[in-house]
């Protein structure tokens, strides 16, 4: 099966996030990284997916489904 998008997975917890990104063939694109869960963290992390997007296209995110620490995330990237 071939993936034409990169994708991002999102290890969820308290007070910051782990971020894998994939290239679409399946190869790590960059080193994984950690963001804090705040406004600060999140455009950290939306400024590293654009430069993805801008590579590959625009990424799949996989998110741990944590609750009330996975819904702030899916809200943010969401609306951006």
């Amino acid at each position: 099966m071939d993936i034409n998008f990169p994708v991002v997975g999102i290890d969820v917890a308290k007070e910051s996030s782990f971020y894998a990104v994939l290239a679409p063939d399946g190869t790590p694109y960059g080193r994984p990284f950690q963001a804090a869960n705040d406004a600060r963290g999140l455009t950290f992390v939306l400024n590293k997916l654009r430069k993805a997007e801008e590579t590959f296209g625009k990424p799949k995110l996989v998110i741990e489904s944590t609750g009330y620490f996975s819904s702030r995330l899916i809200h943010f990237f969401t609306r951006k």
